[in-house]
């Protein structure tokens, strides 16, 4: 099933691959292999790994407010390393689109598990307002590309990083004998995604 493929593959992308600022347009395999990116590049990971199988897809560059506060708390915490940085209230964000039984179903693999904790933990609301239609494209490098100082990525992603760990302080200490599993270390399902996706990962077209 399709839809199930899909499923699968934007879950793997979304939560495996961290949310961060890369400065540049990467290929699938260079995110795939960093393990981390931005919208644009997880998003492009994840079409190539719906083409490896055979779900035709595209990406949407639309414009988006920030409701989230995360863009407030980087600012708040690097103005003085980054004096003269603005922040714009308005940005581009990327969002793919995979076509399945005669639709276009639009998927978001932004934010990853461990940042979607940490804003929780800090009280940051998630929402990302589209403010236009946006514009279609069949692939990332359609978009046009925006470079960022190394250095200052590098600060916002340090930032990011903070959240994430917020998340993980709040997180309640896993002890096995509580949830019957005895003092011997619990086998963890990784879900019914991994060993799949990692076929994938394997067969797929660096796009």
């Amino acid at each position: 099933d399709d839809r199930e493929k899909s499923q699968k593959i934007n879950a793997f992308v979304k939560d495996k691959i961290k949310f961060a600022l890369d400065g540049r347009q990467k290929k699938a395999s260079e995110t795939l292999s960093d393990g981390k990116g931005s919208c644009g590049n997880k998003t492009n990971l994840s079409m190539a790994l719906h083409r490896a199988v055979g779900i035709p897809v595209r990406c949407r560059e639309v414009k988006v407010t920030g409701k989230a506060r995360v863009v407030s708390y980087v600012r708040k915490n690097i103005k003085e390393q980054f004096p003269d940085v603005v922040f714009p209230f308005l940005r581009i964000h990327i969002i793919g689109e995979a076509y399945i039984n005669r639709d276009w179903i639009k998927f978001d693999v932004t934010r990853d598990k461990g940042l979607e904790q940490g804003m929780d933990a800090l009280g940051m609301l998630g929402e990302l307002e589209p403010v236009s239609e946006g514009i279609d494209h069949a692939s990332i490098d359609k978009i046009p590309e925006t470079k960022l100082d190394s250095v200052l990525s590098q600060a916002v992603n340090a930032q990011i990083e903070r959240i994430r760990e917020a998340g993980r302080k709040t997180e309640k200490v896993f002890k096995p004998e509580e949830a019957g599993f005895g003092s011997g270390t619990p086998q963890i399902n990784q879900g019914p995604d991994a060993s799949q996706v990692q076929s994938l990962c394997r067969m797929m077209v660096d796009y």
